[in-house]
């Protein structure tokens, strides 16, 4: 949901232009949160980390490492999300730079950060203690190691 904030925003689906305010006043699609985000903590450089999805499967991440999330064959994490139906076929991407980790969301179901919807295509940091969820009911839990 949006927050109020003095800003002009732009509605992602009709493109009108307004006063922050929770909804479009022209179609009534919610508005983006025109708040900044708290900065992530930052984890310890260079380590990996692993994404465990409810399942129980585990997916490695290594710095520098750009990881496609979703259903699509053609991820080698596919076969992770391949039972969850709700997770699109090309649901986002992952990009861990060895400081911090950022999804990007292309997803018809979205993905929510702390159990807040972000916002699609914009890469958004993900830091310590964050908790991530695909579509409605597919939680990942993020392990950073030392």
């Amino acid at each position: 949901m949006a927050e109020l904030t003095d800003e002009e925003v732009t509605c992602p689906a009709c493109g009108s232009r307004g006063a922050p305010t929770l909804m479009c006043p022209n179609c009534g699609h919610d508005l983006p949160d025109t708040s900044a985000p708290p900065e992530p903590e930052t984890p310890s450089r260079g380590g990996p980390l692993e994404l465990v999805v409810a399942s129980g499967a585990r997916l490695r991440i290594l710095p520098g490492q750009l990881v496609g999330i979703g259903r699509d064959e053609g991820f080698p994490a596919a076969v992770v999300f391949e039972n969850y139906t709700n997770v699109s076929r090309f649901h986002g991407e992952l990009r861990y730079d060895g400081d911090r980790l950022y999804f990007t969301d292309t997803s018809t179901n979205g993905t929510f950060v702390n159990e807040v919807r972000i916002p699609q295509h914009e890469e958004h940091p993900i830091g310590r203690g964050d908790t991530l969820r695909l579509a409605a009911d597919v939680p990942v839990t993020i392990e950073w190691e030392p």
